[in-house]
């Protein structure tokens, strides 16, 4: 009995130092495309133009603010009701359908 645990362990220490060697072997190994290239490359140079890094002017300035119509103090009725857009039977019964269905899970979720 004693004979398997020692033959075990040692099974154990081959296995792990071979894979060790596999590991080191695929790290330092060189990869096909990287065989017989004895030229080393050169390195890749990016040229960036330092205008462009630099930061805009500030404060930035706002464009005008352009209206669609002239401003008045104050509205007709009929201005009113020509901006004024009211909302259909079916749109409020979706709205409450949906509000009801969040307050229904609402009411389950409390203990």
């Amino acid at each position: 009995m004693r004979l398997r645990g020692v033959a075990g362990a040692l099974l154990g220490a081959v296995v792990l130092v071979a894979l060790g060697l596999m590991g080191v072997w695929w790290v330092f190994y060189p990869k096909k495309g990287d065989r017989g290239t004895a030229v080393a490359r050169e390195p890749v140079l990016l040229h960036i133009d330092p205008a462009q890094m630099e930061a805009a002017d500030e404060p930035l300035t706002l464009p005008p603010i352009e209206r669609s119509r002239e401003r008045m103090s104050a509205w007709s009725e009929q201005e009113c009701l020509r901006q004024l857009e009211y909302p259909t039977e079916k749109a409020v019964q979706a709205l409450e359908h949906a509000n009801e269905k969040r307050i229904q899970q609402m009411l389950e979720a409390v203990p």
